[in-house]
C-alpha cells in the first residue's frame, strides 16, 4: 500500500509540470490567435500567429485532456488513501478510476463529437 502511494505521488509530481506548460501554451496560443503581435512579444517570438490557431485548437486539447486525466485521477487516489473514513480503499480506488475515466470520455466526446 505504501509503495502504491509513493508511485501516485511521483505521477502527480511528473504530471504537474507538463500540465502547467500546456496551460501556458494554451493561454499564449489563444492570445496569439487574436492578438498576434502582442503574443509574439510576450513569448519572445516563440509563438507565431500563423501557427497558433492550429496548435490551440487541434494539438493542445487532447494532450491537456490526457495529462489532466492522469493528474486528477492520481490526486483522487492520494486523497482516498489519506482520508480515514474510507474503509475499503481498493474499492474506492476503482471508483476513482471510473470517475476519472468517465471524465476523460466526456472530454473526448465533447472534443471530437
Amino acid at each position: 500500500m505504501k509503495k502504491r502511494i509513493k508511485i501516485y505521488y511521483k505521477i502527480l509530481r511528473w504530471s504537474a509540470l507538463p500540465l502547467l506548460v500546456f496551460m501556458w501554451l494554451a493561454l499564449m496560443t489563444g492570445l496569439a490567435t487574436f492578438k498576434g503581435e502582442l503574443a509574439s512579444t510576450l513569448t519572445l517570438g516563440l509563438i507565431k500567429p500563423w501557427g497558433a490557431g492550429k496548435l490551440h485548437t487541434v494539438w493542445l486539447p487532447p494532450l491537456m485532456g490526457i495529462i489532466f486525466y492522469v493528474h486528477i485521477t492520481t490526486g483522487m487516489l492520494v486523497t482516498i488513501n489519506r482520508l480515514k473514513f474510507f474503509k475499503s480503499k481498493s474499492t474506492w480506488e476503482i471508483v476513482a478510476f471510473i470517475i476519472g475515466g468517465l471524465g476523460l470520455l466526456q472530454f473526448l466526446w465533447l472534443y471530437y463529437g
